[in-house]
């Protein structure tokens, strides 16, 4: 539990840094700071931390997270 928050703050610190980027007219490092947040979720995910089935958006096997 401590490590999926910590995630999620860092997740969250990416956000808002995409935000003020976007703000000051700077979409490509809004964009990279986007991307950064969703690499800590498919990490998270990866690692089994975030339970997900969505092998589109994240890099998780389906067919190994329905293996018994």
């Amino acid at each position: 539990a401590r490590t999926a928050k910590e995630i999620l703050e860092m997740v969250s610190c990416y956000l808002k840094d995409a935000k003020y980027f976007q703000s000051q007219g700077d979409i490509v490092n809004a964009f990279a700071a986007v991307n950064y947040a969703h690499g800590w979720i498919d990490c998270a995910c990866r690692l089994g931390i975030f339970k997900v089935n969505d092998s589109k958006l994240f890099a998780v096997d389906e067919k190994e997270k329905a293996a018994p």
